[in-house]
């Protein structure tokens, strides 16, 4: 049985604003290549991957023209983390469903 406990790793998300800035935003990573990014009381879910300029330090979105992002709103970091818990019981469903009780 897979425990739930709310211990993502948290994470920078760089993402290009022009040809010279670069802009940030925190994430919980559910898996290596999927993360739950958040600012201002909104989330969404989307796929990432360690930066290659950044030496892996910070992760940049993977564009992927058949995901869909949902965006959704958050009040506090209680409901974030459900809301990655979520995701990630999902995932556990989906790819280790003998792992998976309730």
């Amino acid at each position: 049985m897979i425990e739930w406990i709310s211990s993502f790793k948290e994470v920078t998300v760089v993402f290009p604003l022009d040809d010279l800035q670069v802009g940030t935003m925190q994430a919980l990573l559910v898996t290596p290549s999927l993360a739950v990014v958040y600012a201002d009381g909104r989330a969404f879910v989307d796929k990432v991957e360690p930066s290659q300029f950044f030496g892996g330090k910070y992760y940049e979105f993977v564009a992927d023209p058949a995901w869909k992002i949902e965006e959704v709103a958050y009040e506090d970091e209680y409901e974030l983390v459900d809301m990655a818990n979520e995701l990630a019981l999902k995932i556990a469903e989906e790819e280790e469903p003998e792992m998976v009780s309730y």
